[in-house]
């Protein structure tokens, strides 16, 4: 939700945010990650079926909470082409650093549409998430995170109550400023949660002395395992580098999976495989009103499709009659003036890339 000086400045605004349409999404209800990972390939691990992410020492609670209550901008800057050729030019990490990246790629290639599937899946979201990243500098195999987490499903909810693409669980997202309360999760509001996300992986990153590979495996098991088996391999003498500590299973596939699949990402072709474009461009508008709005009579008095609006919404729980808390909104790219013409009392139209 928006911070009250923002209203005191701007009291009803449309804005324009780089998140791609949600085209094919799953549906409303949450899912979980069991249904989520059908497609999971044999051998591979699904990184939050057990939902060990717990959250850093040094969680900056109140940064954390500034950062998710500020209006959301594009960032993308009337870009185009392929997303993908951005995270190929943003990776920085070492891709052959041990065998178990080889036998992790070579496991993925055994299905030929392994890329093709990921990327009809991260194609509502990509866009979002390199933004992201790129504002930051981090590594863009950062942006395959989530493809290991849930196939990038905003939707989906592991069997120990882990929620979202990046798959928080509750603690860990209060932690980082994401609201959970009866009406509203923002683990599944992808703008909310990818920040939170980068966000927290920064804490880790900074906790591990800049190894984004320790930071990716405290994500997965918590960055208290991980600082136990760095101990343990220092008294014993031993490198305290991801691939030599003493890990939990899932943990010790989980970085692994994100790397190989960064490795055929660079090259589909090399592999044999096909990697389809993402267009790289806004897809959706949202629309910020100070007063709640009737989501239904919205929609019905716009044209556009209310279920389309609910999918765009996943975090919103309850309440699409007139919530209160319901005072901001996600909409297909190019419906935004014609939603705030539906309801001129309540909303005007403004750009929030000055915000």
């Amino acid at each position: 939700m928006l911070d009250a000086t923002f209203f005191g400045r701007r009291a009803y605004a449309l804005g324009v945010l780089a998140l791609p349409l949600l085209t094919g999404c799953a549906s409303q209800s949450p899912i979980s990650t069991t249904d989520a990972f059908q497609d999971t390939y044999s051998g591979a691990v699904s990184a939050r079926e057990y939902g060990f992410v717990r959250p850093a020492r040094d969680a900056a609670g109140n940064t954390a909470t500034q950062n998710r209550r500020v209006v959301r901008t594009e960032t993308s800057g009337g870009r185009s082409g392929d997303v993908w050729n951005r995270v190929r030019s943003g990776m920085r990490l070492d891709l052959h650093a041990d065998s178990r990246i080889d036998s992790m790629l070579n496991q993925f290639r055994r299905d030929p549409r392994y890329l093709e599937k990921m990327s009809g899946k991260a194609t509502p979201y990509l866009s979002t998430i390199v933004n992201e990243i790129e504002r930051r500098g981090f590594p863009m195999e950062l942006a395959l995170l989530p493809h290991v987490e849930s196939r990038y499903n905003p939707a989906a909810t592991s069997p120990k109550a882990a929620g979202g693409m990046w798959q928080f669980m509750p603690y860990t997202a209060r932690e980082m400023g994401l609201r959970l309360d009866r009406n509203t999760d923002e683990r599944r509001d992808v703008v909310a949660s990818t920040r939170a996300a980068l966000d927290y992986l920064a804490q880790l990153n900074r906790r591990f002395d800049g190894n984004w590979e320790l930071a990716m495996a405290a994500y997965n098991c918590g960055p208290g395992r991980v600082d136990a088996a760095i101990d343990a391999n220092r008294q014993a003498g031993k490198a305290t580098d991801f691939w030599s500590l003493d890990l939990p299973q899932e943990t010790r596939q989980y970085v692994p999976q994100i790397l190989a699949t960064a490795r055929l990402v660079t090259d589909a072709r090399q592999y044999g495989l096909r990697l389809p474009a993402i267009a790289d461009r806004p897809r959706t508008e949202m629309l910020v009103s100070r007063e709640p709005m009737n989501l239904v009579r919205v929609a019905t008095s716009s044209g556009v499709d209310f279920a389309e609006i609910q999918r765009l919404n996943p975090e919103i729980k309850t309440g699409w009659f007139g919530n209160k808390d319901i005072s901001q909104l996600m909409v297909p790219a190019g419906t935004g003036a014609k939603l705030s013409a539906s309801v001129a009392k309540q909303v005007r139209v403004m750009s929030l890339t000055d915000a």
